[in-house]
């Protein structure tokens, strides 16, 4: 089952809070994040090209509605985010298609092969991250209260593939590629 069901969810009234829109974005990411982990694998997340804006993707339109209760009690959601009106692909879609999907860099740590705290593996996934001009987001884990850096790699696709099965943060996988509509 393909997502064929899309809202937008824009930040871009926020600039005037002094926060840049990616910044704003990583937000924007954080809090859907919440909300997807108590709702696994119902919504898809895909990149626009303003900055201030995600996509969230679902297989029915009334999803939505538990989304958005879901995300209502935010202050932030309120103060600085515009929700869209549900759209629908057509069926006929002959469009590009598009797979969103985190892009890994090991630590020096986790890299068995590194030598004196260096992993030419790390260095060449920084190297390809940064030629291609992946977008990333600056996250903050919940749990453990950490900052990281979350990179999502677009991939074109030939059509509508995969299982339409999203992680936690609304992005396919390596071992779960699915493709969205570039509406």
């Amino acid at each position: 089952m393909s997502a064929r069901t899309y809202l937008d969810i824009d930040t871009r009234g926020a600039e005037d809070a002094g926060v840049s829109p990616p910044l704003m974005r990583g937000r924007l990411l954080s809090i859907l994040h919440g909300c997807f982990q108590k709702q696994p694998g119902r919504y898809a997340v895909a990149l626009t090209n303003h900055p201030g804006t995600l996509r969230v993707f679902t297989t029915d339109r009334s999803e939505f509605d538990a989304l958005v209760e879901a995300m209502s009690p935010s202050p932030w959601i309120r103060d600085y985010a515009r929700i869209g009106y549900p759209r629908t692909v057509p069926d006929n879609f002959q469009g590009p298609w598009v797979s969103f999907r985190r892009f890994r860099i090991p630590t020096v740590r986790s890299d068995r092969d590194a030598v004196d705290g260096t992993s030419a593996l790390r260095d060449r996934r920084i190297t390809e991250a940064r030629a291609k001009r992946m977008e990333y987001f600056h996250l903050q884990s919940r749990s453990t209260t950490q900052n990281f850096v979350l990179i999502v790699e677009r991939v074109p696709c030939d059509g509508d593939i995969g299982r339409f099965k999203p992680d936690s943060y609304g992005f396919s996988t390596t071992s779960n590629t699915f493709a969205l509509p570039a509406v």
